[in-house]
């Protein structure tokens, strides 16, 4: 799951680099918290329809992160043309367009995969906690590390 996690960075440090899509500091969150409200959903759809309080704090958080995401794109859209020019030029290259594909198809299937609908396994329960543990740490620490210190990244 770190390296699910590491996927929002990578994939906004290659569009910024390769086509001047970014910035990474603004795109690389958004990325990363709409795949958090995703996982959200997938962690707690055993007990969304059983306690009213998750159900309503689970749909507030994908609310929130749903507009975010949308706001962060149409805030990108609307600076330049120059920037529907850039998302264009990276659909056309070859090659780029299968691994922006590929690397979004995983940042979303493998949390299907990671958080079941019933995390009961034989004899035990798969501990959730760790697969988002491993998430958000594979995220926030080399996301920290470029912010804070550049010169190291």
């Amino acid at each position: 799951m770190v390296f699910v996690g590491y996927l929002p960075l990578a994939l906004s440090e290659s569009l910024d680099t390769n086509f001047d899509i970014g910035p990474v500091s603004v795109f690389a969150p958004a990325l990363f918290f709409a795949s958090l409200g995703f996982i959200s959903v997938l962690s707690l759809q055993s007990v969304l329809l059983q306690n009213p309080t998750v159900l309503l704090g689970t749909a507030g958080l994908v609310l929130a992160t749903v507009l975010s995401t949308v706001l962060y794109g149409l805030s990108v859209y609307d600076q330049t043309d120059n920037a529907r020019t850039k998302i264009k030029s990276a659909m056309r290259a070859t090659g780029y367009t299968d691994l922006l594909l590929l690397t979004v198809l995983l940042l979303f299937l493998i949390p299907l995969i990671a958080f079941p609908a019933r995390p009961q396994v034989d004899g035990g329960v798969l501990n959730l906690y760790e697969h988002f543990l491993g998430y958000a740490l594979g995220f926030m620490t080399p996301y920290i590390a470029r912010t804070q210190l550049p010169g190291l990244y």
